[in-house]
C-alpha cells in the first residue's frame, strides 16, 4: 500500500502534497507511530498536512519496550511532544502491539468515540 509514482515510492514532500489537501476538511486523522522510533517515524511537518484537525496517536511495537515501562510516563512525554512541541491538536494516544494484539480494541473504540461523523484519515510510514 501506501502513495506511489509510477516508479517507486515518493519522497515525502511529494506526500505532503499529495495529502494537504486534508487540512482544509474537519477529519479525524489516526497517527500511527512506532514507540521505539517514534521522531524516525513521525511525519516531519505533519502540521502542514493536518491543519487544526485533532489527531488520534497510535503507539505501535509496544511490546518492544522494557518490562516495566511506565506507560503513564510514556504517554505524557508523547502529548508533550506532540501538543507542546509539535503545537498538534491531540484526540488521545492509544498504545498498541501488532505481535500481541494489545491495545487494538482501545484503538479502534478511540477512534470510533474521537470520530465524531467525521471522515478519518490514517497516516504513517513503513519503517
Amino acid at each position: 500500500g501506501g502513495a506511489r509514482l509510477s516508479k517507486g515510492l515518493i519522497t515525502p514532500v511529494q506526500l505532503r502534497d499529495q495529502l494537504t489537501h486534508i487540512r482544509e476538511r474537519k477529519v479525524l486523522v489516526v497517527k500511527v507511530v512506532d514507540v521505539t522510533d517514534f521522531h524516525g517515524s513521525f511525519l516531519n511537518k505533519v502540521r502542514d498536512v493536518v491543519g487544526g484537525n485533532p489527531i488520534l496517536l497510535v503507539l505501535t511495537k509496544v511490546d518492544l519496550l522494557p518490562p516495566g515501562t511506565d506507560m503513564d510516563a510514556l504517554r505524557e512525554w508523547v502529548e508533550e511532544e506532540v501538543v507542546g512541541k509539535r503545537r498538534l491538536t491531540l484526540a488521545g494516544v492509544v498504545c498498541v502491539s501488532g505481535r500481541s494484539g494489545e491495545g487494538m480494541q482501545q484503538a479502534v473504540g478511540a477512534m470510533f468515540t474521537s470520530r465524531k461523523g467525521r471522515d478519518v484519515y490514517v497516516l504513517g510510514s513503513a519503517n
